[in-house]
């Protein structure tokens, strides 16, 4: 895939069924927009500030259509719009970064201006959670591991017990995951923070995970450790890095 070009629904936008020349402009932005939380109290001047949050992404996308004619061109159109009509977020990379991709899908009007033998057509994909991610998961075994993204991001953790003892994963941050039961010698525990999930063997184990645990906990920016106790548990972690 080229530079001047981009994938989405699982195909690519120089497919020859789609009649597209080129991609005149995309747009991604630095940031999302981003929406303050402040507390307005009359009678006092400016107010509380407790924080913002970045709302989903959009990106604006022009292209150039060419065909041997109208009736060509009405053809293109009817393809792209086939290609671009999903009800949720696909796959969508770039050509220019291509190890990365958006969970996106288009939205508001998919505009098109045609002359004989040339249409410009404009497309926005929505990125609802407003992240990038890479292409390839990385796993760790050995620690301290690497966040290289730009975001904190969700992990599956798997151990295997070496002792029968109740376990418990702690991450440098001080968050953790604690199944508060006796687990047996080989048991094997899969821990999806994405999902908030705990599985032991295969069943369901989220009924003996701690009040006090993080079911959804992220792997910070940068380098980061887990331990497990006890220290005789083999555990590995597996996770896709995230962008802004």
């Amino acid at each position: 895939m080229n530079t001047g070009v981009l994938k989405f629904n699982g195909k690519q936008s120089d497919d020859a069924t789609l009649g597209i020349e080129m991609w005149t402009e995309w747009g991604r932005p630095i940031l999302p927009e981003v929406r303050d939380r402040l507390l307005h109290i009359p009678g006092r001047i400016g107010a509380h500030d407790f924080g913002r949050e970045l709302q989903p992404l959009y990106i604006p996308c022009k292209f150039l259509i060419t065909g041997a004619n109208v009736t060509a061109l009405i053809a293109y159109a009817r393809a792209i719009a086939a290609w671009l009509n999903v009800p949720e977020a696909k796959e969508l990379i770039f050509g220019d970064e291509q190890d990365k991709f958006y969970m996106a899908r288009p939205t508001g009007l998919t505009d098109q201006r045609q002359t004989v033998r040339l249409s410009r057509g404009e497309v926005t994909f929505l990125v609802p959670d407003g992240c990038a991610y890479s292409i390839d998961t990385k796993a760790a075994s050995a620690f301290p591991a690497v966040n290289a993204g730009t975001l904190p991001c969700p992990v599956i953790i798997t151990a295997t017990m070496a002792e029968a003892a109740p376990l418990k994963i702690t991450l440098d941050t001080g968050e953790y995951i604690e199944i508060d039961r006796t687990l047996a010698i080989g048991d094997e525990v899969y821990i999806d923070t994405a999902q908030r999930t705990v599985h032991v063997n295969g069943a369901d184990a989220r009924a003996d995970v701690t009040f006090r645990s993080t079911p959804g906990l992220l792997l910070p920016v940068g380098s980061f450790t887990l331990t497990a106790d006890p220290v005789s548990t083999t555990i590995s972690a597996e996770y896709r890095e995230r962008w802004i």
